[in-house]
C-alpha cells in the first residue's frame, strides 16, 4: 500500500513538470525552448565567422591591395617625369626650328641666299649665331643648280659625314631627325631646315644648327634636384641590325631605384630616361596609404608627380593620343 502511493505522487510530480514546460513553450515568441547554452554556442560561432571574414579582407589589404596601389603610383609619377622632361626637349627642337626659319626670310639671308655669294653667306651666318646663344655653330649650305647640295669642294666647313648626310637628305627634299654624335671629348647634335626664296625658284639652301649636348641637361634638370636620374638616349642599329642606344646627355641625382621608365621624343630616335631615386621612391610609398596618384579635383585639375596640372596640359602635350609612348622595365 505504501509503495503504491509513493508511485502515484511521483507521477504527480512528472505530470506537473511536462505541464510547466508546455506553458513555458506556449508563452514563448517563437514557441520552442532551447536547452543550455545552444544560443550562446550559435552566437559565438557567428562572431567567430566574421571576424575570419574581416581578419581575410585585412590581410588582402595589406598584403596585395596596398602594395598594387603603391607599385601603380610609383609607376605613373616616374612615367610623368619622364614625359615631362621629353616634351621640354620637344618643344626645344620645335623652337629652333622655328626661329631657324624665320631668320632666314630676312632680306639680308634672302639677299644671301639668291647670290650664292660665299661673302654674303658668311655675313648671314654670323649675324644669325648672334640670335641664338644656345647654338654652337649654324651654317648655311646654298642648293646647287642640279637640286643638291654640293660637296665636290670639300665639306662647306661641316664636321664629318653625319652632318652631311644630314644636308644632303634635306636638300633632296627627304626627311631628317635631329642627330647627336660623339665629337672629340663631348656629345653633338645637328639638325637641318630647308629653305627656299620666295621669289626665285631656283635658289634654296639648307640651314644646319649644332649644339653642344652640355646644355641640353639644364633641359632635363627638375624642381626637385633629388627626385631621380634622367637619361638622354639616342637608339640605333648596330651592322648586325641590333637595336643600340648612347646616352648622349644626362642630369639629376638620388640613389637610384628599382625602377626605370621611358618617355620617346616624337620625331626623333631619342628618349628620356627616368629612375627614380630612393628617396622620392619611400615619399611615393608614404602617401599611398592617404591618395591615389591621378586624382580630379573641382577646378578641372589632376595632381601628377606632386604637381596639379590642368586638363589643358595633357591635352596639349604632343605625345596625346600616342599608343605606348612610354615604356618601362
Amino acid at each position: 500500500m505504501p509503495l503504491k502511493l509513493k508511485l502515484q505522487k511521483n507521477d504527480k510530480k512528472s505530470s506537473g513538470t511536462q505541464e510547466a514546460a508546455t506553458a513555458a513553450a506556449a508563452t514563448s515568441p517563437q514557441g520552442i525552448t532551447a536547452h543550455g547554452n545552444a544560443l550562446h554556442r550559435i552566437g559565438l560561432g557567428t562572431m567567430l565567422a566574421l571576424l575570419v571574414v574581416l581578419g581575410l579582407a585585412f590581410a588582402y589589404l595589406l598584403l596585395l591591395r596596398e602594395p598594387a596601389i603603391t607599385a601603380k603610383q610609383l609607376d605613373r609619377v616616374s612615367a610623368s617625369f619622364a614625359v615631362q622632361q621629353a616634351t621640354g626637349i620637344h618643344r626645344l627642337f620645335n623652337l629652333i626650328e622655328e626661329r631657324v626659319l624665320s631668320a632666314a626670310q630676312s632680306p639680308l639671308a634672302l639677299s644671301a641666299i639668291a647670290s650664292r655669294s660665299a661673302r654674303d653667306i658668311e655675313l648671314v651666318e654670323q649675324a644669325m649665331l648672334d640670335y641664338f646663344p644656345e647654338v654652337l655653330s649654324l651654317r648655311i649650305i646654298p642648293i646647287g643648280d642640279l637640286g643638291t647640295a654640293d660637296f665636290s669642294e670639300g665639306n662647306k666647313g661641316l664636321r664629318n659625314h653625319i652632318e652631311v648626310d644630314l644636308v644632303r637628305r634635306a636638300s633632296e627634299g627627304k626627311e631628317t631627325q635631329p642627330e647627336a654624335y660623339a665629337f672629340e671629348d663631348g656629345w653633338l647634335t645637328s639638325l637641318v631646315a630647308s629653305v627656299a626664296h620666295p621669289q626665285i625658284t631656283d635658289r634654296r639652301a639648307v640651314i644646319i644648327v649644332t649644339l653642344d649636348n652640355d646644355t641640353l641637361p639644364r633641359k632635363l634638370q627638375s624642381l626637385d634636384k633629388d627626385a631621380g636620374k634622367f637619361l638622354l638616349e639616342q637608339s640605333y642599329f648596330n651592322s648586325a641590325g641590333v637595336e643600340r642606344s648612347n646616352v648622349i646627355a644626362e642630369s639629376g641625382g638620388g640613389e637610384p631605384g628599382p625602377i626605370t621608365r621611358y618617355a620617346e621624343i616624337p620625331g626623333t630616335t631619342w628618349r628620356v630616361a627616368f629612375t627614380p631615386s630612393k628617396g622620392l621612391v619611400a615619399r611615393t610609398e608614404a602617401i599611398a596609404d592617404t591618395a591615389l596618384y591621378d586624382t580630379g579635383t573641382d577646378d578641372g585639375r589632376h595632381h601628377c608627380g606632386g604637381r596639379f596640372h590642368t586638363a589643358a596640359f595633357f591635352q596639349n602635350s604632343p605625345y596625346r593620343g600616342q599608343q605606348g609612348y612610354f615604356r618601362g622595365r
